[in-house]
C-alpha cells in the first residue's frame, strides 16, 4: 500500500516511497518520553458521536527531534500512571503507544496495541491476542 508523497520528494524519491521504506516517516526508533497526557472527548472525528474516549498524547524525544502520537482507546484506560515524564521509551514502527523500557518494578505492561495493562506472568494480550513486551 503506497502513501502519498510528502512535499520535498523528488520523482525518483517517489519511486521507493512506500510504507516501511527508507523514505517513510514512521519507523522503529529510541527515546525519552517528554511528556504524556491524557483527556476524555467525543471523536472529533464523528461529530455526532456520543460515545467518549481516552485520548493520551506522548510527546518522545530522539536527539534533537520530537515526535507527537495519539493513541485514541476506550475512556476507562489511563496509562498516565504507568508512563512518567523522563521514562527511556522505545517507539515501534505502526504504534502509538510506546514500549516502556525499564519494566523491572512494574507489576503490569501496557499492550501496545490495545492499551490495557496487564500482568508481567503473561506473555499474550488477553483482549487483542497481540504478544506482549516485556
Amino acid at each position: 500500500m503506497k502513501k502519498e508523497r510528502s512535499l520535498g520528494f523528488s520523482r525518483k524519491g517517489e519511486k521507493y516511497y512506500a510504507k516501511g521504506s527508507f523514505f517513510d516517516e514512521d519507523k522503529t526508533f529510541d527515546g525519552r518520553l517528554l511528556r504524556v497526557e491524557r483527556c476524555v472527548a467525543r471523536d472529533p472525528g464523528v461529530p455526532d458521536s456520543k460515545r467518549l474516549y481516552s485520548f493520551h498524547t506522548f510527546v518522545i524525544q530522539k536527539g534533537a527531534k520530537n515526535r507527537t502520537y495519539v493513541f485514541k482507546g476506550v475512556k476507562e484506560i489511563d496509562l498516565t500512571g504507568y508512563f512518567k515524564e523522563g521514562d527511556r521509551v522505545r517507539h515501534h514502527y505502526g504504534h502509538e503507544i510506546p514500549e516502556k523500557y525499564d519494566k523491572s518494578g512494574d507489576s503490569e505492561v501496557v499492550c501496545i496495541v490495545c492499551g490495557e495493562q496487564i500482568s508481567c506472568r503473561r506473555s499474550i494480550c488477553p483482549y487483542c491476542g497481540s504478544v506482549l513486551l516485556k
